[in-house]
């Protein structure tokens, strides 16, 4: 019989914890090199050139079923427990960031001190007007969740560590 490596216990251990978080359902466990959330022309890819194991997680309208709750679109948990959180949205820019503040607030895994944070929101256009919201934001996320926030237009690409 043949002892499992440690990074082979990690990885069981990551996914038997993030599969008591997450209805098994809702989760689709990836390797690809290019991780991908889309909807309606907006698109966010993952380069994942280590092929590490992530969970993709559909949270609107499966985790988060309660059409009262504000919910971001998707999450996609690494392997490390780095955790990135994905809105894709029109134009109400403003409403994605309370979406994803709501959803970082109910499901981030409190329990892991050493995992970073993300939140993504693409969009099909950034009104200028909204410039000083979105740096309040940014300083927010950053202090309640040690979280980095990244807004685009259309298409956002980047790489997990």
């Amino acid at each position: 019989m043949r002892h499992l490596l440690k990074s082979e216990m990690i990885l069981i251990n990551f996914v038997i914890m993030n599969n008591m978080r997450f209805q098994k359902e809702c989760v689709v466990e990836t390797t690809d090199s290019q991780i991908k959330f889309e909807e309606k022309k907006k698109v966010i890819i993952f380069h994942n050139p280590q092929r590490k194991s992530c969970l993709k997680v559909q949270v609107d309208g499966c985790v988060v079923k309660s059409t009262q709750e504000t919910k971001c679109d998707n999450l996609l948990v690494e392997d490390n427990g780095n955790e990135h959180f994905v809105e894709l949205k029109g134009t109400d820019v403003a409403h994605a960031l309370k979406q994803l503040d709501g959803t970082i607030l109910k499901l981030t895994d409190k329990a892991n001190k050493t995992k970073k944070v993300f939140a993504y929101v693409v969009c099909t256009n950034i009104a200028p007007q909204i410039s000083g919201f979105v740096q309040k934001m940014k300083a927010k996320f950053f202090t309640q969740y040690k979280a980095k926030l990244d807004i685009r237009e259309r298409r956002l690409e980047t790489k997990i560590s």
